[in-house]
């Protein structure tokens, strides 16, 4: 029985609405944990190996990947002087925003399409490849699926980061 749920040590969770997946070597462990599930949670879903594995690919890109993506926000204002609670108040607001309805809650240069801003973007963060890298690769990723007309092509990357490197 797995809990599709992030847990913190201290702070308690009710499971009630958290999608619990159920994975039994045989029908009779099936029932019992789907049992055991209907006590715990309003949600459960028996999955084989391959869509749990996916299942745990996209519950890294939605929960560890974004807190990551904090921490490191949070470091960058801070190498700046600036406190890095001014970031704080926005990311709760996106999240709550992105669990109603993701593709309205995006916004930003890549969502909008704008390149020179973007550009500006990796300018900045020259001095920090991991952080212009990460940057460069979900702005692209979010440029095409929103502007695939302006998809950049391997070649152009490929230039981009020689330039970086000399």
């Amino acid at each position: 029985l797995w809990p599709v749920q992030s847990f913190s040590a201290g702070t308690p969770v009710s499971l009630r609405g958290v999608p619990l997946v159920i994975d039994a070597e045989d029908a009779e462990a099936q029932r019992g944990l789907t049992a055991l599930a209907a006590l715990l949670s309003d949600r459960s879903a028996a999955l084989a190996l391959p869509q749990r594995q996916l299942l745990h690919i996209a519950a890294v890109f939605a929960s560890n990947f974004p807190v990551q993506l904090l921490i490191e926000a949070r470091h960058l204002l801070q190498r700046e002087g600036l406190d890095p609670e001014l970031i704080v108040p926005l990311w709760r607001t996106t999240a709550q925003n992105a669990a109603l309805n993701a593709d309205a809650a995006l916004t930003g240069p890549a969502r909008r399409g704008d390149r020179h801003t973007i550009d500006a973007h990796l300018r900045r963060l020259s001095a920090d490849a991991d952080l212009r890298r990460v940057y460069e690769v979900i702005s692209d990723l979010i440029l095409n699926a929103h502007h695939p007309e302006s998809r950049v092509q391997p070649k152009e990357i490929l230039e981009e980061l020689a330039e970086i490197d000399t």
